[in-house]
């Protein structure tokens, strides 16, 4: 079971456990504050001058990393600072408003800045969001202003990391909704607007083990695996009053501040994925599973208790599963490599895709997957699937 614990007891344990280092930035010493996460295979360690920018950084951590902080050093991680510094945010913005600098399309609709200062990487992204500093590839500061909100950064730099070392590391990043059913790991494929949301919560009854949400990373080491990418849970309004578990928790249990635009349904609203199981009871979190079956869903909004299944085809399988594979490209929101470097070509990454894919549907039982509102039986049939 997954335990939030509260900053005040974070605290604590910080002020027993950790040990204060000195830093001497401008002249003035300042005390640094470390916690630690495993996530997945890699070690992640997390740096700030300030004991209540640490607590906010580990609450805002918990809602997506599944595995807690941890306050003991663990060997060979990846280092970011965290700093809220008005006169260094301002002076490295001086820098950028005065030297040429590349611009880089790193995210739909977004782009950071990259600028090369006394041999140090330096990105900005507009308007003046913050500012990463990069030494190499295990060392990062996270930049703020301290007048804009940027603790929820320092996480979305882990994230970029995580998809190139996994990648780095043979793992394939996926555009799918993952879980483990009656120890079969199952994956729900299909581009945006396609079910795969509301198919998963759908299937969230007792003993259910939740993997990821609409990315998750395949690989084979032996035997096909997927492992989790720590993201929200984007429901839409729709999803969110046909089923009663989210309805109850999230439209009628005050726990978020939702918009008027959520209710009109131009605006979907992100749970974060430890909320997961307080709103699905006895279902749990893990961060990998095997992989046994793939289901490709399309949802028909205009059908009640409407489902059709069939096995697809390893020609018709491959074809489908190259649109969702986002090694070494994310053709839907275009993520791009920025912060951290792989240790292959884009040839080189394609190739092995290619290779993988061809193995995959050789190997898995495939399905595609039509259905409509209020399926009678939905979770029985989606466990027969494969026998």
């Amino acid at each position: 079971m997954h335990i939030r614990l509260t900053p005040r007891y974070y605290d604590v344990i910080i002020k027993k456990k950790l040990k204060n280092r000195i830093l001497t930035r401008g002249g003035i010493k300042m005390n640094n504050y470390y916690v630690y996460y495993k996530i997945l295979t890699y070690n992640f360690c997390i740096i700030t001058h300030d004991l209540s920018l640490l607590n906010r950084q580990i609450e805002h951590i918990s809602k997506f990393c599944i595995t807690p902080p941890i306050f003991n050093k663990l060997e060979n991680a990846i280092n970011i600072e965290y700093i809220e510094n008005k006169n260094l945010f301002n002076n490295l913005l001086n820098e950028f408003n005065t030297n040429t600098y590349e611009v880089l399309n790193t995210f739909e609709h977004e782009w950071h800045y990259k600028l090369v200062i006394n041999g140090y990487t330096y990105f900005l992204q507009p308007p003046n969001k913050y500012i990463v500093k990069k030494t190499n590839n295990y060392n990062f500061t996270v930049i703020g202003d301290g007048e804009k909100e940027t603790i929820k950064y320092v996480f979305r730099i882990i994230r970029e990391i995580l998809v190139r070392l996994q990648e780095n590391n043979s793992k394939f990043f996926f555009h799918a909704t993952s879980l483990k059913i009656n120890d079969k790991g199952i994956a729900i494929l299909g581009n945006s607007g396609s079910g795969k949301t509301t198919l998963f919560s759908s299937l969230l009854f007792n003993g259910c083990k939740i993997l990821s949400n609409d990315r998750t990373f395949f690989y084979n080491n032996g035997r096909f695996m997927m492992d989790y990418f720590p993201i929200p849970v984007v429901y839409k309004i729709g999803t969110v009053k046909n089923n009663e578990s989210l309805n109850n928790y999230i439209l009628n249990g005050n726990h978020y501040l939702l918009t008027n635009k959520f209710y009109l349904g131009e605006q979907s609203y992100p749970v974060p994925l430890t909320d997961i199981t307080k709103i699905f009871k006895n279902t749990s979190l893990i961060e990998s599973t095997n992989l046994d079956i793939l289901i490709f869903s399309k949802i028909i909004l205009s059908k009640n208790n409407y489902i059709a299944i069939k096995e697809l085809t390893p020609e018709n399988s491959l074809k489908l599963l190259k649109s969702v594979c986002f090694t070494p490209v994310d053709n839907e929101s275009l993520r791009s490599e920025w912060i951290y470097t792989r240790n292959k070509t884009e040839s080189e990454l394609y190739e092995s895709a290619d290779k993988f894919l061809n193995d995959l549907v050789i190997s898995t039982k495939i399905f595609y997957l039509e259905f409509g509102k209020e399926v009678d039986n939905l979770f029985q049939i989606i466990c027969k699937l494969g026998e």
